[in-house]
């Protein structure tokens, strides 16, 4: 186990970022890259470095002066595949040219990387693959759907829906459409405990839940939650991948339908092993009717 004094940190502005960052604020000295957006943590004072991950090797220095690396940085919703590529991938270039040749980092990733999920899955799976290559000392973090950001896109807008105006949106493809959601506090407790334990060892965790479940499951959940039926709505997917691909505008981008689809792994287990991970059951967080009261605004 390594004991860590400096952490640097992309995306410490994004939700995520911020929910890390106010875990990990009391024990280390924070350096966050801010770019556009403001960021204030209260209670500790944080050094802020200007920019983006385009200009990050100009804070070399800095970069080099700290023990860890934790890259949150990215962009997850583009119609532009070039776009994922400049950040995700030549951003994440970029950092690793900046830093020292043993400083191990911290990488937030997708349970969606792989080179057949579209542009967003591609630029991630490279990213990956550029920081494995590197000889750093690794740990890349694969997370699968997230709930709980108030964002009100992905699994939030599909709970969102269902929970304020009983439609429950069912994607329709063969094979079916699953899901393992994990909530963001969870997501956030993972990574931070990774840095406290100061476990990186080169390793690859996927986050997801215990099951996977459909959206049937999904259903009898929210409607054992709220005491009232569902109105399901079945929404092909490729009728949306037609409407992408002529320009009509939909909620949805044609990057997105693709991770939707494609195959992935859902498979927690090194991540119980390492860290005891054991996020709690989606369809019993679903079941919390009184949560739905107390906090509507949560998905």
């Amino acid at each position: 186990m390594i004991t860590y004094k400096s952490i640097f940190i992309t995306g410490a502005s994004s939700y995520i970022g911020k929910m890390i960052a106010n875990n990990l604020k009391n024990r280390f000295k924070l350096v966050l890259l801010i770019n556009r957006s403001k960021i204030s943590i209260p209670g500790v004072k944080t050094e802020k470095v200007k920019g983006g991950l385009a200009s990050v090797e100009k804070h070399s220095d800095i970069i080099q002066n700290t023990d860890l690396i934790l890259h949150l940085a990215g962009i997850t919703h583009s119609n532009s595949e070039e776009e994922y590529l400049e950040v995700n991938l030549e951003g994440t270039r970029n950092l690793l040219n900046a830093c020292r040749k043993d400083q191990p980092i911290i990488y937030l990733s997708t349970i969606c990387s792989t080179k057949e999920g579209g542009g967003y899955s591609r630029s991630k799976y490279f990213a990956e693959q550029t920081i494995i290559e590197s000889g750093l000392p690794y740990n890349i973090v694969r997370a699968s759907e997230v709930y709980g950001s108030k964002s009100r896109e992905g699994i939030d807008l599909l709970l969102y829906l269902a929970i304020h105006y009983k439609i429950l949106v069912d994607f329709k493809w063969s094979p079916k459409v699953n899901y393992s959601p994990i909530s963001i506090d969870e997501l956030a407790q993972f990574i931070t405990e990774m840095v406290l334990l100061g476990k990186v060892k080169d390793q690859i965790y996927t986050i997801c839940n215990n099951k996977v479940y459909t959206i049937h499951d999904i259903q009898v959940a929210i409607e054992k939650a709220l005491g009232k039926k569902l109105f399901r709505i079945p929404v092909p997917i490729a009728f949306l991948k037609i409407l992408c691909k002529f320009g009509v505008p939909v909620p949805f981008k044609q990057d997105q339908l693709d991770r939707l689809i494609m195959e992935k792994s859902y498979d927690n287990s090194q991540a119980n092993n390492d860290f005891s991970f054991n996020p709690i059951s989606f369809v019993d967080y679903l079941e919390q009717k009184g949560q739905y009261k107390r906090s509507p605004s949560n998905c």
